[in-house]
């Protein structure tokens, strides 16, 4: 007999769902590609694979909400951009240089 209930299953898959998106945005920025330097997983997205799911499942609950979120503004900003006429996306010095809470520090590697 299967004692889960709704709720507990929801956010399991909720929580499925966000470690999915994790995964993809630690492989590439969602607009561009690419891994943008002011990006807060830039550093992230050099790692090996295995450490990358390492750093990801050692993110705690805030600072998982804190990328999605971060990525998700991001990427609403930058189409919206892009709706004006004549503008173009880039990486500005402004942009790069903007203080912005940033998670844990991907762990150093050791060289293989």
């Amino acid at each position: 007999m299967n004692t889960t209930s709704q709720a507990e299953e929801g956010f399991d898959r909720d929580g499925d769902r966000l470690r999915e998106q994790l995964v993809i945005l630690a492989a590439e920025c969602p607009y561009t590609n690419s891994n943008p330097p002011s990006c807060p997983l830039h550093e992230v997205r050099k790692l090996e694979p295995t450490a990358i799911i390492d750093w990801l499942d050692a993110l705690n609950p805030d600072e998982k909400d804190f990328l999605t979120t971060y990525h998700q503004v991001c990427l609403e900003t930058k189409r919206e951009s892009d709706r004006v006429v004549g503008s173009q996306p880039k990486e500005d010095s402004a942009t790069a240089k903007r203080k912005r809470p940033k998670p844990r520090k991907a762990p150093k590697v050791a060289p293989t």
